[in-house]
């Protein structure tokens, strides 16, 4: 097992039983949204195409640079900084709370008008 999967791995295990913190490993804003609205803070990297909803600090965790450091070090510090949670979990419930159906619906139109040009 290699190093940083390790750590990705340990710090998982660590973060087991902690509310608050959410690993997006894929592709899924739907997931993302869900959470949010749960005040559950995303943590996700740029390379899951899911970080229009989220700023950095406010309401998740954007991590920057590789993946897997960045991912582990991110489930640390939410793991081990409750106020840090609960901040970023207010944030994303109010960023959750703001968006509507109609506009959900908006940008499926124009993410559908940019695919046929």
């Amino acid at each position: 097992m290699t190093a940083p999967f390790q750590a990705v791995l340990e710090t998982i295990t660590h973060v087991r039983g902690v509310r608050g913190a959410m690993l997006v490993a894929g592709d899924d804003g739907l997931v993302v949204a869900e959470a949010m609205a749960h005040g559950v803070p995303p943590v996700v990297t740029r390379a899951a195409g899911v970080t229009e909803l989220i700023r950095h600090g406010a309401s998740g965790w954007i991590v920057e640079g590789d993946p897997r450091d960045g991912t582990a070090a991110a489930l640390q510090a939410l793991a081990q900084d409750r106020a840090l949670r609960e901040r970023l979990g207010v944030g994303a419930r109010a960023v959750a709370a703001a968006r509507t159906w109609d506009d959900v619906a908006r940008e499926t139109l124009v993410v559908y008008a940019e695919a046929v040009r």
